[in-house]
């Protein structure tokens, strides 16, 4: 699987970015950065699959906060969940 550079999710295009700082910065492999719609990937520090896994985690945030669920959105326990089901499926 590969991580696409954006996708249409609600009516909006979300763009996917690599970005060797994030974790230096923030210590983060991933983030969802609603307002500008984007997923942001640090691609320096993880293989290949835990990138993918990383995705289809802000993924899952992104669709719950389009749908103003906001418990589940910051429930980081159901959000990886949900992501390795997703992601072992695909």
């Amino acid at each position: 699987m590969r991580i696409p550079k954006q996708f249409h999710l609600g009516g909006i295009v979300v763009t996917v970015e690599m970005d060797p700082t994030l974790h230096k910065n923030k210590g983060m492999l991933g983030e969802a950065r609603y307002a500008a719609q984007k997923i942001v990937i640090d691609p320096t520090i993880a293989a290949a699959e835990t990138m993918e896994q990383a995705f289809w985690h802000e993924l899952i945030h992104f669709i719950t906060f389009m749908m103003s669920e906001d418990e589940l959105r910051n429930n980081e326990k159901f959000v990886d969940i949900a992501a390795h089901f997703l992601h072992q499926a695909v």
